[in-house]
C-alpha cells in the first residue's frame, strides 16, 4: 500500500522489519483498517505514544488504498473517538 503510486509522493514507505517492529512495540499500535461492508483491507494507520505518560498519540501514518470515497475521513473521527474514548488520551494528533 505504502508504494502505490498514489500514496508513495506522501510518505516513505517502512521496511516489512519496521513494521515488525511497530507490530511488536509496546509504544506503538498498527491498527488495519477494514470496510465494513465487503471485508476489504483499505489501509492501515500507526498510532505512536501508547506509554506517554501525559496520555499524548501521535497519528504517525495513516494510508488508505481507495481514495476520494470518505475513508481518510471517517478513519480519522474512528481514530480519534477509539483514542479518547479507549484509551483515554488527552492529546491526538
Amino acid at each position: 500500500m505504502e508504494t502505490h503510486s498514489d500514496n508513495k509522493p506522501y510518505l516513505t514507505p517502512y521496511s516489512y522489519q519496521r513494521h515488525g517492529q511497530v507490530i511488536n512495540n509496546e509504544d506503538e499500535l498498527h491498527v488495519s483498517i477494514w470496510h465494513a461492508k465487503n471485508n476489504e483491507l483499505l489501509g492501515f494507520a500507526i498510532l505512536a505514544g501508547l506509554s506517554n505518560p501525559n496520555q499524548v498519540l501521535e497519528c504517525r501514518r495513516i494510508v488508505i488504498n481507495k481514495k476520494g470515497q470518505g475513508f481518510g475521513h471517517e478513519t480519522i473521527q474512528l481514530l480519534k473517538k477509539y483514542c479518547f474514548e479507549e484509551l483515554n488520551t488527552t492529546s491526538f494528533g
